[in-house]
Parts: structure tokens; sequence; C-alpha cells
């Protein structure tokens, strides 16, 4: 019986340590892709940007990510897999904090490439790295379905969108730029 309660205890606290906190990380990167398109609302009037202008700027995102993906892998993979996910998150929340002070197109691009940049190699690193060395594979499929229901987060992307605009009142930071900021906090 304390040998069952022992190893119910160890898989628990993986559950805790290391899914839970890669869960977080994926409902932000959700939350990240998602609101840039509510920050468009207010972001392209107040900056002028274009329906060109803002659609480059998202794509470029992913650009950084493509191109930073498999070395940041094979970095974490040689590494150490939980020092690289602290700097993703890290530089991540720096590059989206910068989304708040942007004026020019130019400075959007880069924001975004920057974005993309940080966050990439996030999922191949929790899903080929993490994942494999913490799970055996009778536990993996339940990790990981637990990992894909982050997707829901789209749900609350919907709430927090006016706790934002709601949250910075004064401060100078409208719509997006009040997101790009409080996203920014979060890792």
């Amino acid at each position: 019986m304390s040998d069952v309660l022992t190893a119910e205890n160890a898989r628990t606290r993986k559950y805790l340590h290391i899914i839970l906190p890669l869960f977080i990380g994926s409902v932000l990167a959700f939350l990240d892709r998602l609101n840039l398109a509510y920050a468009a609302l207010t972001m392209n009037k107040d900056l002028g940007f274009s329906a060109e202008v803002y659609g480059m700027g998202a794509g470029i995102l992913f650009l950084g990510y493509i191109l930073f993906e498999v070395p940041g892998t094979l970095i974490a993979e040689k590494w150490s897999p939980r020092k690289w996910v602290a700097r993703i998150m890290i530089s991540w929340g720096l590059a989206c904090a910068l989304m708040a002070f942007i004026h020019t197109d130019v400075q959007f691009y880069i924001v975004r490439f920057l974005i993309g940049a940080a966050e990439a190699s996030f999922y191949p690193v929790c899903y080929a790295v993490i994942i494999p060395r913490w799970f055996s594979a009778k536990e993996r499929p339940t990790a990981v379905s637990i990992m894909l229901t982050s997707c829901w987060s789209r749900i609350l992307s919907v709430h927090l969108w006016p706790v934002c605009s709601w949250m910075c009142p004064g401060s100078g930071l409208r719509g997006g730029r009040c997101y790009s900021f409080l996203r920014a906090v979060w890792p």
C-alpha cells in the first residue's frame, strides 16, 4: 500500500512541477497570438497602421519562430531544458513588453520578429525534450493530452481583453499597449 501511495505522490508531483508550468506557458503562447487580433482593434488606428502593416507584423513572428525553433531545441537538449524554458519565458516577456512602446511599422516588425525568436522552440522543447525525459511511454499520452487542452485558452482571450482595458485607464497605455505590458509580466 505504501509503495502505491509513493508512486502516486511521485506522479502527482511530476504533473504539478512539470506539466503545470508548461501548460501555463502554452496558454500564454495561445493568448499572445490570439490577442494581437484584439490589439489591432485600437492599435492600428492609434499607430496609423494599414491592414498590410498589421498583416506583415503578425506574420513576421513566425519567421523568427521558424529560424530559431530547431537550433533552440538542440541547445535545450544539450544544455538544460529547464534553463532554456526559463530563458524563453524571460526573453519572451521582455519582447512582449516592447510592444507597449512601439510607434512605427519598422518597430512593430522588429518586435514581432523578436517575440517569435524568443518564443521559438518552446513547444518542441516541451514535447520532444521535457515530456520524454520525465514521463514513461505509458504516461506520455496523458501528459501530452493535458498540454493540448491549453488550446482552450482561446475562451480566456475573450474575457481578458476587457479586463486589460479596465486595468490601464489613465496610464497612457490603450488597448493593445496595455495588453502587451500586462502580458510581459505574466511569465
